[in-house]
């Protein structure tokens, strides 16, 4: 038993680094197709894309293309994984993509006021938008978060073994 646990466990582990890289790729191959849709020359890094100078407004749009594919990544997998009743690794692997999606595109939100430099930032920052309403979109993003935490909880759930009968 203890060694199906374990087994278990370590699948877990490498699906859920799995899910993260490949949100990461789909988030920065978005700023980069974004680029190139508005005619620059993007370098694209495992973990950010560099770019050439462009028009403020071109700058937004490239800045949002990340964590707006993210939130559609995010809410396609968590559709398709609340629809299925699958537990296997495929399963899992959706549901990490699903969950990884939103909260990126959540936690982009949260840290707009805080962190100029990121992706909602710098398009907060680019747009002229006052503190205000950067503050308002950081509560939403908060309040979206603790929400998809209470909806996805019980998506999580089913891949929780049952204890063995007559275990305490």
């Amino acid at each position: 038993m203890q060694h199906d646990v374990r087994r278990m466990l370590l699948v877990a582990v490498c699906i859920y680094t799995a899910a993260f890289l490949v949100t990461i790729l789909l988030h920065e191959g978005a700023h980069a197709l974004a680029a190139l849709a508005v005619g620059s020359h993007p370098m694209l890094y495992n973990t950010h894309v560099e770019n050439p100078p462009v028009a403020p407004g071109q700058q937004v749009l490239i800045s949002l293309a990340g964590p707006v594919f993210s939130l559609v990544q995010g809410l396609s997998c968590l559709w398709l994984m609340s629809r299925g009743r699958g537990t296997g690794v495929g399963a899992l692997f959706g549901l990490f993509l699903g969950v990884f999606g939103v909260i990126n595109f959540l936690g982009y939100l949260m840290t707009g006021p805080l962190v100029a430099y990121g992706d909602v930032g710098q398009a907060e920052h680019l747009l002229g938008m006052p503190l205000g309403v950067a503050i308002v979109l950081a509560v939403a993003g908060g309040v979206g978060a603790h929400l998809g935490i209470q909806r996805t909880a019980p998506l999580f759930m089913r891949f929780v073994p049952a204890a063995p009968v007559g275990a305490t």
